[in-house]
């Protein structure tokens, strides 16, 4: 990836494109359901998309329209369910929540969580500088997660070490 990135900086596009072009076959990464993440965006997130918003949201960017439209096309076949009127409607939890987040996540960012924060009054929401969507496999998330389980509260949590993590620096040959 780095050495992708250096090339993109460099004018070169092509290794990235190749990736995400259509008729490339890209393998989903591990462990994540490709079934399920159809089901859940597809009812969700894609039947929500209004055709007029699209080309704002996607102006300037590398691939324009490329990426909603692929999930379109992935969802036009797909069965989908009807969502009770009230599912997006935030209710207020009482029950402890840990919210772990990295301040680079462009999918789940951490002001996501802060917003939820409003109707989830017995949480934390903890930020790692420089991560990703998924910083709860470093040693420090996954103490805090352990301490979370075993206590079954947010109260006392040992979150001193979030401060410490840093991205490992990349390197370019």
């Amino acid at each position: 990836l780095p050495s992708i990135v250096a090339g993109a900086l460099a004018g070169d596009y092509l290794p990235f494109v190749e990736t995400v072009v259509p008729g490339r076959v890209i393998q989903p990464p591990s462990g994540i359901s490709m079934g399920h993440f159809l089901a859940v965006t597809c009812t969700e997130d894609v039947a929500r998309i209004g055709e007029s918003e699209i080309a704002a949201a996607v102006a300037g960017t590398f691939l324009g329209d490329y990426r909603i439209r692929q999930q379109q096309r992935g969802c036009e076949g797909w069965p989908r369910t009807a969502v009770p009127k009230d599912h997006f409607t935030a209710a207020r939890q009482e029950v402890p929540v840990l919210m772990i987040s990295g301040d680079a996540d462009p999918v789940t960012p951490p002001r996501w969580a802060e917003s939820a924060r409003k109707y989830l009054p017995n949480s934390v929401s903890l930020v790692w500088r420089g991560a990703g969507h998924v910083p709860v496999g470093t040693p420090c998330a996954m103490r805090i997660a352990a301490q979370f389980i075993a206590a079954g509260s947010v109260q006392g949590l040992d979150a001193g070490c979030v401060g410490e993590w840093r991205r490992p620096p990349f390197v370019i040959r």
